[in-house]
């Protein structure tokens, strides 16, 4: 079970544990919002990217480790193209199998905005069906102090 840290110190937050491709859950928590900052991180010797929203929502994508010496389960992150400047209106999951017919794969993660799509995440890795397929998204939410 993969879990992740509270990225914001100052308050308490609550994590929720997204699958890469439910694209409906993805658009609930970013359609609507900007993209306000990226931050990369390593912790636990894997390698995350942050992405903070205009309403202070951190969406976290996690590489993931398969957790054996071979590299079935392993799956990269990187982000490195343009972030939109204006509200997200869209996103879109696209899996591109390897072109060998392997058991390998590149994940792309995109979000429209202003007509424009861009890449937020990409992914390589591979797994035969034994250490899981794809990588970690984590929405970290500041939790609302109740008044007393």
């Amino acid at each position: 079970m993969t879990t992740a840290t509270n990225p914001r110190k100052d308050r308490d937050v609550t994590v929720q544990n997204i699958d890469y491709n439910a694209t409906d859950a993805l658009k609930a928590v970013v359609v609507g919002h900007r993209i306000t900052s990226r931050e990369e991180v390593q912790e636990g010797g894997l390698a995350s990217i942050r992405f903070t929203l205009d309403n202070g929502v951190i969406l976290e994508a996690r590489e993931a480790e398969g957790g054996c010496a071979c590299s079935n389960g392993c799956w990269s992150v990187q982000s490195d193209g343009p972030l939109p400047e204006s509200v997200i209106t869209d996103v879109e999951v696209v899996d591109e199998p390897d072109k060998y017919g392997g058991e390998s794969a590149t994940l792309r993660m995109f979000v429209f905005s202003a007509d424009q799509r861009f890449e937020l995440v990409t992914s390589e890795g591979g797994d035969n069906g034994y250490y899981g397929w794809g990588y970690h998204v984590f929405v970290h939410r500041a939790e609302t102090p109740t008044g007393d």
